[in-house]
């Protein structure tokens, strides 16, 4: 028996988790979720907040992308630090706070060694490699504004609100679109005694790949290309569930969301003016011998 009528969760793209969806089964009849995350498909979409109305209605802060030029990996770092430093002066009556986001827990404590050179910020770390009475002390001095540099590895992503992030310098790139855009949110929510958002980059990280070249070219404007990306992005999460309710039939031993069947064309070029592409069993010699979709003859 459901213990309620209706539930609401937030951050639904853990949905699956193992007690998070038990205690979906049993507590529930109607489960109503919602994310920033809308890229599962395990679910239906029934409505989206595209990025781009969230800043036409005021809800998220515009956006400066700081460029750093350095091509040198082993000057990268400390060219990224001064940028973010130089503005978190800048920005400091305002309260902002500065996240130096990196890979590992390696590079975090090299990072770190870094800021450690402006002692007038109070920098921390924040990641699972320091001890959890150490964690704890360093996530109350941020949230408190005692320390107002953190080097973190993903670790002041989900479920931490803290308004007063405004400076995010990426010493590691993300390396997806949907973590980025959830990232961005975060930085650029509204508050009315609050600046904007600023993130600094070194846009000649030839490690950019795909869809996240476009945010670190030379002068990219992130106010404009977040919106195209994320509408993009959902649409073809929209997509796909319109393409997946149309099967009817199909066997449960193999979800149909997690088919991804490898795909290849061959394009050929003619100028005979008599073709009859149906018969192109007749042009491939042998054709009998051919296991259709199990060999590949070249």
């Amino acid at each position: 028996m459901a213990l309620c009528s209706h539930l609401f969760i937030d951050e639904a793209h853990h949905a699956e988790a193992p007690t998070r969806s038990t205690f979906n089964e049993c507590s529930a009849g109607r489960v109503l979720q919602f994310t920033a995350t809308p890229f599962r498909e395990d679910g239906k979409l029934i409505y989206v907040y595209p990025f781009r109305k969230a800043q036409a209605e005021g809800y998220f802060k515009p956006i400066r992308f700081v460029n750093v030029i350095e091509f040198d990996p082993n000057r990268a770092d400390e060219a990224i630090a001064m940028a973010a430093i130089a503005q978190l002066r800048a920005d400091y009556d305002m309260g902002h706070i500065l996240m130096a986001r990196v890979e590992t827990i390696g590079r975090a404590e090299r990072v770190f060694q870094i800021y450690a050179q402006y002692p007038e910020f109070n920098p921390v770390q924040l990641h699972t490699g320091i001890p959890a009475g150490a964690r704890e002390q360093a996530r109350h001095k941020v949230l408190t504004r005692e320390a107002r540099i953190v080097v973190c590895v993903d670790m002041l992503g989900e479920g931490f609100d803290l308004p007063e992030l405004k400076i995010a310098a990426f010493h590691d790139i993300r390396k997806t679109l949907s973590v980025t855009l959830q990232l961005a949110g975060r930085f650029t929510r509204h508050r009315q005694d609050l600046g904007d958002a600023t993130f600094v980059a070194n846009t000649a990280d030839v490690n950019v790949r795909g869809e996240l070249r476009r945010l670190y070219t030379r002068d990219p404007d992130w106010n404009l290309l977040l919106p195209q990306l994320s509408d993009v992005m959902i649409g073809e999460q929209q997509s796909m569930q319109d393409f997946l309710r149309g099967f009817t039939h199909f066997v449960d031993e193999i979800p149909l969301k997690a088919v991804r069947p490898a795909l290849s064309t061959v394009v050929y070029k003619t100028r005979c003016e008599d073709w009859s592409p149906e018969y192109v069993r007749q042009g491939i010699p042998n054709v009998r011998l051919l296991r259709t979709g199990t060999h590949r003859h070249k």
